[in-house]
């Protein structure tokens, strides 16, 4: 009874939420930060104190606090705890409190992000100063709220969130960074134009970059609003959004082409700086074969799959869809298809998948391998002889040449037929019903990426250093 009472008090304060000393408590750094902030400024007090009670005059005084190592040691890590109490105030401005999940998101990308920029300063090496470090750290604290901003979005994405003030402060401070980071680049690259090429230009690119990351997360919010205030779920959602991630993976493509090739022009050729055309292309390619991917097994699915009947799902002895664990009914209620594999899935939830991969949720068959167009040739198979349909009427039906010779591809699949059967097909050739599909022909092969990688990446930088 006693725990009863005790499960109903805190189901009671979960309900009411947290209280205004817990929020207070939440909003407020841990005593650790504190310790360090305070000391840091004690630190820095008492060198300033030294400095103007063993120096008389001012002049000397500033001289001394410039020149002296310590002095600057402890300056700047007064200012590195400036800089990170200002990160922990417009973090909770902006976004709230970081989840776990974000946070290590971030820690991952901040540790990539460190050790990138330390690798292209090798470059600049001969104009490290510690006004070069400050901007340095301002940069990392940049690159920290939009990797902050994405995880955030990808978590609005799948759970949501509560309150239109939250939603006011993420976008006033996503909008508030990418003014930032685009007036930042513009100053460097007038830095730039004005004088002689300097580490001016790594800090340009990397604040445009980051503009070009803003720009994407404000296009996902977007599209994350409009599909929230339809009244069915927005199929054509992943494709918009394909399409913008392509965008801004090529805007980022050119930007490292061309900082390649105005830091080639000035330092020679920085083999460290290839590394990120090369994975700026790779992303690119990337997008790119995913949304021919994706194109090309929808048209699979809507001219080739075998759409099941209310009949064939009812001969299934697991009727839930892996893809979203709802059951299948089959026909023009809820649209179900048979992959060549034997399992099936909602016509709905393979769409979105295809977006991200092109093989069955299931057992990750590759839809485009030949292994695949054995399967389906045997379903159809199966699928004519119980329905008492001659198999040479049915290739006539599907509009097959018989006086044509068969295609050596043709001939392996054929060959392969009865082995496939044997071997265990997914255990779906046997359904039956809903009619026979046209056969339309074999889906064209992958697109050339390692081909489309050469030309993306590497004839604009040919180009680029026969220029220079």
């Amino acid at each position: 009874m006693a725990d009863e009472f005790i499960d109903l008090d805190a189901q009671a304060r979960e309900e009411r939420g947290p209280t205004l000393c817990q929020k207070i408590g939440g909003w407020l750094p841990s005593a650790s930060f504190t310790a360090y902030v305070v000391l840091s400024a004690l630190a820095a007090t008492v060198a300033v104190y030294h400095a103007f009670d063993t120096r008389q005059y001012l002049y000397d005084a500033l001289v001394y606090l410039s020149t002296s190592k310590v002095n600057l040691t402890i300056m700047a890590n007064l200012f590195v705890a400036v800089v990170l109490s200002l990160v922990l105030a417009v973090t909770t401005l902006t976004v709230g409190t970081v989840e776990p999940d974000e946070r290590e998101r971030v820690w991952s990308a901040a540790q990539f992000a460190v050790v990138d920029l330390a690798f292209n300063l090798t470059v600049f090496r001969e104009e490290v100063t510690v006004w070069m470090l400050l901007r340095l750290i301002l940069l990392l604290a940049a690159k920290y709220f939009h990797e902050l901003f994405d995880a955030r979005m990808d978590n609005l994405e799948r759970h949501g969130m509560a309150g239109p003030l939250r939603h006011v402060r993420f976008l006033a401070g996503l909008a508030l960074f990418a003014v930032a980071d685009v007036a930042a680049a513009a100053s460097y690259a007038q830095t730039v134009a004005d004088s002689e090429p300097s580490v001016a230009i790594m800090f340009a690119f990397e604040h445009a970059s980051l503009a070009l990351s803003a720009c994407l997360v404000a296009y996902r919010y977007l599209l994350w609003s409009v599909e929230q205030r339809m009244a069915q779920e927005w199929r054509a959602k992943s494709t918009y959004f394909a399409w913008g991630s392509l965008a801004v993976n090529v805007l980022k493509l050119a930007i490292n082409l061309v900082y390649l090739f105005v830091i080639y022009r000035a330092f020679g050729m920085p083999l460290i700086m290839v590394r990120e055309v090369i994975r700026s292309g790779k992303a690119v390619v990337r997008e790119f074969s995913a949304i021919t991917a994706a194109l090309r097994l929808r048209h699979l699915i809507s001219q080739r799959f075998h759409v099941l009947s209310v009949e064939d799902v009812a001969a299934i002895e697991d009727k839930t869809c892996v893809c979203c664990y709802n059951d299948m009914e089959g026909g023009a209620a809820s649209q179900c298809v048979l992959l060549p594999c034997g399992h099936a899935f909602h016509v709905d939830c393979l769409m979105r998948w295809f977006d991200h991969g092109q093989g069955c949720p299931t057992c990750r068959l590759d839809l485009f391998s030949e292994r695949a167009a054995t399967l389906l040739e045997e379903q159809r198979r199966q699928r004519r002889r119980r329905a008492g349909q001659p198999e040479e009427d049915a290739t006539a039906d599907a509009g097959a040449d018989e006086t044509a010779p068969p295609s050596p591809g043709a001939r392996r699949r054929r060959g392969g037929n009865r082995a496939a059967g044997r071997g265990g097909g997914g255990g779906g050739g046997g359904l039956c019903g809903g009619g026979l599909l046209p056969l339309a022909p074999a889906p064209a092969p992958p697109p050339p990426c390692r081909l489309l990688l050469v030309i993306v990446i590497v004839v604009p930088t040919a180009a680029a250093a026969a220029a220079a």
